[in-house]
This record gives C-alpha cells, sequence and structure tokens, in this order.
C-alpha cells in the first residue's frame, strides 16, 4: 500500500494524464467527422461539450480530489523572530523600542554597561569540570574560553598549581620551570598564569580533590553528567540530539587518556564530536572550546540561563570589583604588586628558616629586615581600596543598573593591542595598518574618573 506522502507525486502526474486523454480524444473525433463530411467549405458552429469529455473532466476532477485528501499540507513557514536584544522585555512592542548600545570611547558607565551584558548573558545551568588537567597552558586556556563564553561555574577536580604570576612558581610549576631553556619560554608561561588569574576573577570555580566529592556536589544541585569520552559508547553531538536537559555538567578528563573509570562510569551520558581527520583526539583546550560552543548552538536557551537572584549576586561583587580596580593610578597599581611580591618573598624565606638551619644570605637578611615596612606600606594603599566604601560608592548602580551593551566587542576607536612594546616594536612594519595599533584618539580614564568620584562623593 502507498502512504498517503508517497502519492503526492501523483497529484500532477493524474492531471496532466487526464488532460492528454480529453485532447487525443478530441483530435480521433474532429478526424473522423471530417472524413464523413463533404469537402466543402462551411462556417464552424460552436457545438456543446460532448457527453464523452465531460466524463474525462469529471473523472479527472475526482482523482484529483482524492488525491488531495491523501496529501499532507504543507504549513506555510513563517519568518522566524529576532531574539531579544540583551537586557530587553519580552514584550514585542518594548523589543521594538529597546534602544542598541554600542560600545564607544565617550559612552557613560561604559564598563558597568559591559559588565551588565556579560551578567545577562551568563549561565549556572551548565556547569564545566575538568578532571585532573596536567598542563598549565591548558588550565589557562580552558578558564579563559569558559569565561569568554558565558559559563559562570567551574568544577576542577585535582588542578595544577600555576603560581601567582610573580615569579613565585609552586612545586609542580617549578618542577616544569626547570626544563625551560629560554626568556622567552619563561616569559610566555608567566603570561598564562596571568590569563588564568584573570579569568578566574569573573568566575566561580571551585577545586575538588577527588572525582568522588565532585559527583556528589553535583548531584545535590541536580546537574546531568555528560562526560566526554572516544569510545564507541559515546553518542555524537549533534544540532538536534541528544535531548539537553535543564541542568548539565560536561565533564572533560585529562590530556593524556581523558576521563577516569569512575567519571564514565557514573555518566548519565557518554558524549563526543564527530572528527574527520587522522588524528583521533584534540587538545585538551581546543576540545572544550568546540563541545561548549555546540552546546549553546544546541541549546540557545542556555544564554542567560541565571536566576536573577545570582545575578544580582554577581552584579554586586562585579561592581565592586571594577570599582576598586580602577581606583588607584598606574603608578599605584605597580607599587602595590611590588610590595606584594616582596612580601611573599619575604614569607617565603621565614618559612624556610623556620623549617630548617640553613643560614640566611645577606640579601635575604635585608629583604626580612624590610619585610615589616613593605606592609605598613601595603596597607596604605589598601585602605583607598576599603571594600564598605567602594560599596556605598556603587550602591546607585546596583540598585538601578546602566542599560547593558548590546553587542561587547570595542569601537575601532579604541582597540587595544595587548603585546609589550618590544614585541609591538619587532612586527611594526606588519601592524602599521591594523586597527588594534592604530594609535586611535580616545578617552583615557574616564571610567576610573567616574568611579573615583563617586568614592570621593560616599567619603564625605
Amino acid at each position: 500500500m502507498i502512504s498517503s506522502s508517497s502519492t503526492s507525486w501523483l497529484l500532477p502526474f493524474s492531471l496532466g494524464a487526464a488532460s492528454a486523454l480529453a485532447l487525443v480524444w478530441l483530435g480521433n473525433e474532429t478526424f473522423e467527422n471530417t472524413a464523413k463530411q463533404p469537402s466543402k467549405v462551411t462556417k464552424k458552429k460552436s457545438d456543446p461539450k460532448t457527453p464523452k469529455v465531460e466524463a474525462l473532466i469529471d473523472d479527472a476532477k475526482d482523482e484529483q480530489a482524492e488525491l488531495l485528501k491523501h496529501t499532507p499540507k504543507v504549513a506555510e513557514k513563517k519568518a522566524d523572530p529576532k531574539p531579544p536584544k540583551v537586557g530587553a522585555s519580552t514584550n514585542h512592542e518594548a523589543n521594538d523600542e529597546q534602544e542598541e548600545i554600542m560600545d564607544k570611547p565617550d559612552l557613560d558607565h561604559r564598563m558597568l554597561r559591559k559588565a551588565e551584558a556579560v551578567i545577562q548573558w551568563r549561565t549556572t545551568r551548565l556547569v564545566l569540570v575538568v578532571e585532573r588537567c596536567t598542563n598549565d597552558h591548558n588550565y589557562s586556556a580552558i578558564l579563559r574560553t569558559a569565561e569568554a563564553l558565558g559559563i559562570q561555574i567551574v568544577y576542577m577536580i585535582d588542578p595544577p598549581e600555576v603560581g601567582d604570576g610573580e615569579g613565585l612558581p609552586t612545586n609542580r610549576v617549578q618542577s616544569q620551570k626547570q626544563h625551560l631553556r629560554t626568556p622567552e619560554e619563561i616569559e610566555a608561561r608567566r603570561k598564562h598564569h596571568l590569563f588564568a588569574r584573570n579569568a578566574t576573577e569573573w568566575l566561580d570555580v571551585r577545586d575538588f580533590t577527588s572525582a568522588e566529592d565532585c559527583v556528589t556536589e553535583l548531584r545535590r544541585q541536580g546537574y546531568k553528567l555528560w562526560v566526554t569520552d572516544l569510545s564507541q559508547e559515546a553518542e555524537c553531538l549533534t544540532m538536534t540530539s541528544p535531548a539537553m536537559p535543564e541542568k548539565i555538567a560536561l565533564v572533560m578528563g585529562t590530556e593524556a587518556v581523558g576521563c577516569s573509570q569512575y567519571m564514565l562510569d557514573q555518566a548519565d551520558l557518554r558524549v563526543y564530536l564527530p572528527l574527520r581527520g587522522f588524528a583521533d583526539s584534540l587538545n585538551l583546550s581546543v576540545a572544550t572550546a568546540l563541545i561548549l560552543h555546540q552546546l549553546f548552538i544546541m541549546d540557545p536557551t542556555l544564554v542567560g540561563g541565571i536566576t536573577e537572584e545570582e545575578k544580582a549576586e554577581i552584579r554586586e561583587e562585579w561592581y565592586t570589583k571594577l570599582c576598586q580596580q580602577r581606583l588607584l593610578t598606574n603608578k599605584q597599581k605597580k607599587i602595590r604588586s611590588k610590595l606584594q611580591t616582596q612580601i611573599k618573598r619575604c614569607q617565603a624565606i621565614w618559612d624556610r628558616t623556620q623549617a630548617s638551619d640553613t643560614p640566611l644570605q645577606p640579601q635575604e637578611q635585608q629583604k626580612l629586615e624590610e619585610w615589616d615596612k613593605c606592609k605598613i606600606e601595603l596597607a596604605e594603599i589598601e585602605a583607598l581600596l576599603d571594600p564598605a566604601k567602594v560599596k556605598v560608592a556603587v550602591q546607585e548602580w546596583l540598585d538601578n543598573p546602566p542599560k547593558p551593551l548590546t553587542d561587547v566587542r570595542r569601537a575601532d576607536s579604541h582597540r587595544i593591542c595587548y603585546v609589550g612594546k618590544n614585541t609591538r616594536k619587532f612586527h611594526e612594519d606588519h601592524w602599521k595598518d591594523m586597527v588594534a595599533t592604530s594609535d586611535k584618539t580616545t578617552i583615557h580614564g574616564a571610567t576610573a574618573n567616574e568611579f573615583r568620584s563617586k568614592v570621593n562623593e560616599a567619603k564625605k
């Protein structure tokens, strides 16, 4: 039996066949009548339709009607509505009137507007879990990627210790650093540490010593575990499948062997992205970026998947932090950073003296003598960043947040090249026509001055 969906192609064929039969029959009738009549010119009369022609037409109409009964109707395609802009109301009239706010140098509350846009795009429905990442390059790249894509929560199981970026690496990084051969490699590693530290400023990162503790916490919060796996048991991530749960924890494994067997056994679903080359795996940070991006494509509602209470909590933390970061001048920031490094070095020397009887070198003794002085100077600078005063200064914005940016990309008029002077000079000929190195006119310190003014008002 032919299904109704398979008969739709018969409709034009049947109508055409019926019309053709009618024309053939009329042609035969005309030929026979002409052969019987004498050969003389007569005036042609408009004869009414013959019963045979009417019957053929009726049969064609009946067949058409029958086919239409079994032909599925094609729904009229409607234009997809435009997604609402950041911070826009779901009301259509409100969306039409929503103001588009793009980044520009003279925009008021520029950093707060950017922060507000990021808050609106954040998601806590998707948590990234990284199990025993052993490479600090991947560690920093993963954190930076997660933050850029809108992830708010990252769980790290036995993460690498990446140091503080100030020349004070921890034991694990120190063992890696012993194999470095050039100052350029040392500087590159220091920058990776800074990238990781800067990314965590805007993330909720929680460390776990074991996979068991992490899984217990995820289950408690109601997350489904999607564990990445290269085995043939894993399910491929496509545009439409598998179905996305309301809360999902994506688990990425270590560089060498992937996720642990315990994590695979705990998985609600094992997933993978298809590869089409000879390489059967990707770099950990690259794989993390691709899979996270794929999940956002599969479920666009992940963007902004955060409660109003969570937004308010993040807003208070971020607004306060943005204000604190801009209260100090560049000179004060350099002094503060130098003092913090000196104090850490003094603490390390002191700890070593307490653990062993190794005599101090003259330089170490001098540093310890300056320890208290460094603490006093740092305390004076930290007093300028009093969180209570900063909270008072930003309270007005917390109560009435500025409208968010529609797009967080920088305007060309104040694009920035984040490289050192020597690197920039080395590439000067190649970069001379690029926007990021054009040094176009911009307003320096506008955001910092706004925050400082508010803090000064709060002190009065």
